[in-house]
């Protein structure tokens, strides 16, 4: 597979020690940057056998559509790559949303004959390689939702830098500050290219769901990006992250001061919808021998994206209650209509006849 040397807007999407991507762009110059307008992560964490799946769907946007762009993905080791279908976000989507309860009521309606046309118009209800290139060393090709991918080993971040400038990346200065930390853990870079159509414009890029699976020691997400990126937490845009394993996570950043993340749990509990969820998702991955035990779901919705500094990671929660969201309660309500100026009309009624038996009665005596 090769790389045309043409220049790339770039997201690079960082998935370090776990599954996870953060993302960084870097966009061809004179051109409006691409965005993620949405993002959408699953996190699956293999406690037994220390591996994890990251497979993320996006919306990437842009004022004039680029040509091309690309990201990259770092991860400690050398990753497995595989399609996912997309319905594994639909599904999780379902699997959270809020119970629907219908509770049936009989009301009684007062209104009046006179009064009722007025409303009667109311609302109704491939193949492994090893190729050199100037002290990057790519490790395989493959095609995978779209993208056009390398696997990239490389010995210092001068390397990397000059292999993405050679086939097309636009490596700025942001890019370089970025990577150079990842590059010196020794972590794999993963280059992914997409080809945008001729005539696609102003409507979202692609959506594709691919999957890294990879060893790593405690699940991670890079939630770090280059500074040219940030946005200020008002502006910006949602990433909701799901993590599939044994118990309630929370996500704490790197910095060793027990910084937890500020993102709202939309969701935690064991729900055994998952274990359909996980065949979907790894059922192509030829190498594991069954779906991890992987059933309590936590999801979290952090709409301040991108803007970190630093790396997150998930540990086990000290609560450990289920979080779900409250059931909405929809009435089937049957009214029973009384109108009131019946009643009013039936009473005077009521009242006149008593009266008059009662006259007849009087007359008679």
């Amino acid at each position: 597979m090769s790389f045309k040397s043409t220049s790339l807007s770039i997201f690079i999407f960082l998935i370090l020690l776990s599954s996870s991507f953060a993302c960084c762009t870097a966009w061809r110059y004179g051109s409006k940057p691409v965005r993620i307008a949405a993002q959408e992560v699953l996190l699956i964490w293999d406690a037994e056998r220390g591996v994890e799946h990251f497979v993320r769907r996006a919306n990437f946007q842009s004022e004039n559509s680029p040509k091309d762009f690309g990201f990259l993905v770092p991860t400690p080791t050398q990753p497995k790559l595989s399609e996912v279908p997309d319905r594994v976000f639909d599904e999780l989507g379902e699997l959270i949303k809020p119970k629907v309860e219908t509770r049936r009521e009989t009301k009684v309606s007062f209104m009046p004959l006179i009064l009722a046309p007025l409303f009667a118009t109311a609302g109704s209800s491939t193949k492994d390689m090893a190729a050199h290139w100037g002290g990057v060393e790519v490790l395989d090709t493959a095609v995978v939702g779209g993208f056009e991918v390398s696997v990239l080993r490389a010995s210092e971040s001068g390397a990397l830098i000059a292999w993405l400038e050679e086939n097309g990346y636009d490596a700025r200065p942001e890019i370089r500050a970025w990577v150079a930390p990842y590059v010196e853990k020794k972590w794999i870079v993963t280059a992914f290219k997409y080809a945008a159509d001729a005539d696609q414009s102003h409507a979202p890029l692609t959506r594709a769901s691919v999957c890294l699976s990879f060893g790593t020691e405690a699940p991670f997400f890079p939630y770090r990006v280059p500074r040219d990126i940030r946005v200020n937490p008002r502006d910006g845009s949602l990433l909701r992250l799901y993590f599939a394993g044994r118990e309630r996570v929370l996500g704490e950043f790197e910095g060793g001061s027990g910084q937890e993340w500020n993102a709202s749990t939309k969701f935690s509990n064991h729900d055994e919808g998952m274990v359909d969820i996980l065949q979907i998702a790894l059922g192509e991955f030829g190498d594991h021998p069954g779906a991890p035990d992987a059933n309590w779901l936590t999801a979290f919705d952090d709409e301040t994206w991108p803007g970190g500094g630093e790396d997150l990671y998930f540990r086990s929660s000290q609560d450990q209650d289920p979080i779900t969201p409250p059931t909405i309660i929809k009435a089937e309500i049957r009214m029973f209509h009384l109108p009131l100026d019946l009643v009013i009309l039936g009473l005077i009624l009521a009242v006149s006849l008593y009266r008059m038996g009662a006259r007849r009665k009087q007359s008679r005596g």
